[in-house]
């Protein structure tokens, strides 16, 4: 009998044993979707379960940051046609194209409430290489959309990932949902750069790579020793193709730490 020192090796263990029971031999054949940041790729045991349905929540009351975060996940982890189901008009082609997902490959369902949304994305299971949903609020409700979801990704080998337009009301009262992780995505202030020598005039100190706090919430499986946890990021690749993400601090405060904090005697902008 196998003895572990500690009663969280036992929970461990038994997490573990119980992910494997409920993972079916496909999917846990399937090679791991890395995030793109080792830090936080490690903490996932290889990356993102690439046959599971993924929660994604914005920090803010603008999703920007969490749609083009979602948007390089897919775009540069992926191969093949997406479906991205959503009923807001307010897609950006040209920063999906810098993302990597170009015109060609994206499929634009628009739809007219957030089970419309939901059942698009089951619809188009095993045809598409990936869905993505996007929904304005949680609700009870939610929990068996989602579980139903997760399951046809099992069943039909398909990365799912479905973002909450108004993650306030998913604060205010946490919903359970079958997602195999659940993420806070927040922009963050970027780090100023050394001084740059001036010319004519023009220089000085400018804004460093744009900057994501990524907070795992919440996880199923091995990974879930690692929630909660947050990781302050920002993209190491090139200016054109920003796929690598670089963990610059690990933040015990959760992602209120990443906010920017204003300087006593100055005037909020």
């Amino acid at each position: 009998m196998q003895r572990f020192a500690h009663p969280s090796e036992r929970l461990a263990a038994l997490r573990e044993r119980l992910a494997a029971l409920e993972t079916p031999a496909a999917a846990r054949a399937a090679p791991r979707l890395p995030i793109g940041a080792p830090a936080i790729d490690r903490a996932l045991g290889g990356g993102l379960e690439p046959h599971a349905l993924h929660l994604l929540l914005p920090g803010t009351p603008h999703a920007h940051a969490a749609t083009a975060f979602l948007a390089t996940l897919i775009a540069t982890r992926t191969g093949g046609q997406l479906l991205w189901a959503t009923p807001f008009p307010d897609l950006f082609a040209p920063g999906l194209a810098r993302a990597g997902l170009p015109p060609a490959r994206l499929l634009l369902a628009r739809t007219d409430s957030d089970r419309a949304t939901l059942a698009a994305m089951e619809e188009a299971m095993g045809a598409a290489a990936a869905v993505v949903g996007e929904i304005r609020k949680s609700g009870p409700w939610l929990m068996a959309a989602s579980r139903r979801l997760q399951l046809r990704c099992e069943a039909r080998g398909t990365l799912a990932l479905l973002l909450v337009r108004d993650a306030r009301t998913h604060a205010r009262t946490p919903v359970p949902t079958a997602a195999h992780t659940a993420w806070n995505v927040a922009p963050a202030p970027s780090a100023l750069p050394a001084t740059r020598p001036l010319f004519a005039g023009v220089g000085g100190a400018g804004l460093g790579p744009a900057r994501l706090a990524l907070t795992l919430t919440r996880a199923r499986g091995a990974a879930a020793a690692a929630a909660p946890r947050t990781w302050l990021v920002e993209p190491c690749g090139a200016a054109d193709a920003p796929s690598r993400l670089a963990v610059v601090a690990e933040l015990a405060g959760g992602p209120a730490a990443a906010q920017p904090q204003q300087r006593p005697g100055r005037a909020a902008a």
